[in-house]
């Protein structure tokens, strides 16, 4: 042993010994003794010595480069034999990206990639364990040598592994969470500093190898599912479930091919037919679910400094916008729309009219698309609550959002959904004008104006057609507070909304306002033993409380 980091003194020679005969009798060294050495090598690895697992991956690597020709036709039983363990989460993280850092090289050189990339996700079912590894090696296969710098086979892997998504056999949870860690690796390798040169120059040469093959998927998945459902319609007719079902795994990686390649519409129906059972929508829409979930990572990261052109973003988005309905594509939609509209990079200056107003359009465009969509309303309430801290919430969103909460509430019948708007237009003026906390400020307070169009009388607030937003809560606060108090959150909601929301006509709510106050007092009074710090709870918390005390005391 060396008495400076404990690593045996024999461990170099032999190491260079092993990859001296790997070098000088490959084929005989790859059939007799690869597969036997191996393990003995790595195993020197697991102690914490920096110089010895040095020596080891450097022994690794060199074996690797000699016997490339011979692995490439077994890469994905050099993966599972060989390298599975060493990427797995039961060894440390540097060993995990020492191994992929190794196996990269020959990765990148085989000419079956959709192949191991195929086998290597459908064995996430079965192993969980090699998700962060499988993310790990796509990290160094897409990493270039140079720092910064994307690696020009990146396309090419992008394209493949994000085409397995729509493969029923491979697991899709597992498999976006190792393609987001794969970019996430590659994103932070990209943004290091760099003492020669900024980063977003080198970024802005490369960033297509990324976003390109990004994009490209994106539109062809979006543009390809109405066409896919007639085509299984179709095929349904004529095509049994055992059919579908006898499917194997090289017929599947021929569809992705096709799907990818062919810009014929019919492909992706075709895949459906060959690789599922199941309809044809719901993976399809599962499918773009996944692909969203990535480039939502993308825009994220450092609050969308990776996305040079936002009009890119906003040109893919919009038809996914127009065609698709469904709450998982709309939550998913609320989460990219919302990193664009709030990132740094891509707001629109006021102080530079000529140069923001392109982009200031397309802002306000895409924001209207959202809120004259099919979404449920649940999506759009969410889109409401992430952008109310936009900085120009009130010019960008409000207006669309007004008057599609005055259309929501116009067309439904349901007292349920008008009190989520009611909640959501509190908490919109919570927001942007908080309740004061004493009357010695109260000079300073100001109502958050929220105007809507003019509203009929109360007696005809049974017609559907008629109803407004202040007609809502004129109408809650007419009817009172209730004797068992169950509507005194509804009522609470409108009180607090009241000042803010026009027109109402003040005439016809003062007088049931001030008896309203009254019979609150009233009501809610309590005796001495159940006092409590209106400070230590919540507003709801206190009204559970009260409930309580109300209840024992009658």
């Amino acid at each position: 042993y060396n008495e400076d980091d404990d690593a045996p003194k024999a461990l170099e020679p032999v190491l260079d010994l092993i990859a001296a005969l790997a070098s000088d009798i490959p084929q005989h060294f790859y059939v007799h003794h690869f597969y036997t050495f191996f393990p003995h090598i790595i195993s020197h690895s697991y102690i914490k010595i920096p110089a010895q697992i040095e020596q080891v991956f450097q022994c690794v690597g060199s074996i690797i480069i000699d016997l490339k020709n011979f692995l490439y036709k077994d890469a994905y039983k050099l993966y599972v034999d060989c390298f599975a363990d060493i990427l797995s989460t039961r060894r440390p993280w540097y060993i995990n990206d020492l191994a992929a850092q190794a196996l990269s090289f020959l990765i990148r050189k085989i000419p079956d990639k959709e192949l191991f990339f195929y086998k290597a996700f459908k064995r996430l079912k079965k192993n969980n364990s090699q998700t962060n590894g499988l993310g790990r090696l796509l990290t160094a296969v897409m990493k270039s040598n140079s720092l910064n710098r994307v690696h020009s086979v990146t396309p090419e892997i992008l394209r493949i592994v994000l085409s397995m998504l729509i493969l029923k056999s491979i697991p899709t949870k597992q498999a976006v969470t190792a393609i987001t860690l794969g970019l996430k690796g590659l994103a932070f390798f990209v943004t290091v500093k760099n003492p020669q040169k900024e980063w977003e120059d080198l970024w802005a040469e490369d960033e297509g190898r990324v976003w390109l093959p990004v994009w490209e998927h994106l539109r062809k998945v979006a543009g390809k599912i109405q066409t896919a459902d007639k085509i299984q319609n179709n095929n349904d007719e004529t095509t049994n479930d055992s059919e579908v079902e006898s499917s194997d795994d090289d017929e599947n990686l021929n569809k992705i091919e096709e799907i990818f390649c062919d810009s014929d519409e019919e492909t992706l129906g075709k895949l459906s037919t060959a690789v599922s059972t199941e309809s044809c929508d719901t993976d399809s829409q599962n499918h773009l679910h996944s692909i969203l979930t990535i480039v939502q990572f993308l825009i994220n990261f450092k609050r969308g400094s990776l996305l040079l052109d936002v009009q890119h973003a906003f040109d893919h988005l919009r038809p996914i916008i127009t065609s698709h309905s469904s709450a998982l594509i709309g939550d998913c939609l609320v989460n990219i729309l919302t990193d664009l509209l709030k990132s740094p990079n891509h707001q629109a200056c006021s102080h530079q009219y000529d140069a923001s107003l392109p982009l200031q359009i397309q802002r306000n465009k895409i924001i209207n698309l959202f809120f004259e969509s099919k979404y449920p309303h649940s999506v759009l309430f969410s889109f409401a609550k992430s952008s109310v801290t936009l900085r120009n919430f009130d010019r960008e969103v409000m207006p669309q959002l007004l008057h599609y909460l005055q259309q929501l509430v116009s067309v439904t019948t349901e007292n349920c959904v008008r009190m989520e708007v009611l909640n959501l237009v509190l908490e919109i003026i919570m927001h942007h004008q908080p309740p004061l906390k004493s009357g010695e400020s109260l000079d300073e307070w100001n109502s958050y104006r929220l105007h809507f169009a003019k509203f009929t009388p109360c007696q005809e607030i049974d017609e559907a057609s008629l109803i407004t937003i202040p007609a809502v809560i004129q109408d809650i606060i007419c009817k009172g507070l209730s004797d068992d108090l169950s509507n005194c959150e509804d009522l609470l909601t409108s009180v607090m909304c009241l000042p803010h929301v026009s027109p109402i006509d003040p005439l016809e709510v003062n007088p049931y306002l001030a008896w309203i106050l009254n019979e609150v007092l009233s009501k809610l009074e309590v005796a001495p033993k159940t006092m409590i710090d209106t400070e230590v709870l919540t507003p709801k918390a206190r009204l559970n409380r009260k409930k309580r005390a109300l209840a024992k005391s009658t």
